[in-house]
């Protein structure tokens, strides 16, 4: 198995200590332990080291030429599962609103199956400029909402006002969502003519 395949596969390792360091599971010594700062900013940490393997992964293998066709599914996918893992962590926190998730979620679907309907038809559809938006929107959002506690915490002010910020954040991310998601129906939409 080369690096970036590698790297994808620890992107998606990463998710369950992170979920973990998130989630107050049951009660005792370990969520007492999730309530605190420490494990807030090491859920930080290892959330930007996943988000920086989906940079690298990809520079290293567009680099030396060691793109395969498990890296270009299992990257597409652990991308969709660190960013929808920790946003599905923020609605059990009751930080963000479902709707946020399933609007993601349902952007996500739509474009796989666009994507699935070309590959029949001998197509491959890259990534586009609004794809690539949405998803760095939603990794700086994400990265965001991990350190609301800290930032508070240690910059001072009110937590509310440091996640007015926040919210701004999800709302580009929601717009990015939604217009990466139209960008490729309406580019792509001859592909369901024959359908």
């Amino acid at each position: 198995m080369n690096l970036p395949n590698k790297l994808t596969l620890l992107r998606i390792f990463l998710i369950v200590p992170l979920v973990f360091l998130l989630l107050p599971l049951g009660s005792g010594a370990w969520a007492e332990f999730v309530a605190t700062p420490k494990a807030r900013f090491i859920a930080l940490i290892i959330f930007i080291v996943a988000a920086l393997t989906d940079f690298i992964d990809g520079r290293i293998a567009r680099k030396y030429n060691l793109i395969t066709d498990f890296g270009k599914l299992m990257d597409s996918l652990a991308d969709k599962l660190l960013v929808l893992g920790t946003f599905l962590v923020f609605i059990q926190l009751g930080r963000v609103h479902a709707f946020i998730v399933l609007v993601i979620l349902a952007r996500e679907l739509l474009v796989t199956g666009i994507r699935q309907v070309a590959v029949t038809q001998g197509l491959v559809i890259a990534a586009g400029p609004f794809g690539k938006w949405k998803a760095a929107c939603q990794m700086v959002t994400l990265v965001y909402l991990l350190a609301e506690p800290l930032l508070a915490l240690y910059l001072g002010g009110d937590l509310t006002t440091w996640q007015l910020w926040g919210n701004i954040l999800l709302g580009l991310s929601l717009f990015l969502t939604v217009a990466s998601g139209l960008d490729y129906f309406i580019k792509y939409r001859d592909l369901f003519k024959s359908a």
